[in-house]
């Protein structure tokens, strides 16, 4: 039996969004599911929620990743000047990401 990998996925309304289908993606992968979503404009964010069916929503990336703990995050954002936060968080808690190029300038 496959184990289902934990996604969570980040986006920025208004600042990149959800960049290509970042996270609609996992929709299309049955070994995954997206617990929760990050958003820090709170009208994307409660339609982040709806559109991927999760219960849980948070307005600061970092609290969603520590508080989930997924194996994987869905870096939405197309404005690069955002990744390398988000990027670094992940990376200094092991934890894979999967975002679109250009990664940074």
């Amino acid at each position: 039996m496959v184990e289902t990998v934990r996604v969570c996925v980040i986006g920025s309304t208004g600042r990149g969004d959800y960049g290509h289908g970042i996270d609609t993606v996992w929709k299309e992968l049955p070994e995954t599911t997206v617990v929760a979503v990050a958003d820090d404009n709170a009208a994307g964010r409660e339609a982040a929620q709806k559109r991927l069916g999760v219960d849980r929503a948070y307005a600061d990336f970092r609290e969603m990743i520590d508080t989930e703990r997924p194996e994987v995050v869905g870096v939405g954002p197309r404005w690069i000047d955002q990744h390398h936060a988000i990027v670094m968080h992940c990376v200094e808690r092991g934890i894979h990401v999967y975002m679109e190029k250009p990664f940074c300038r």
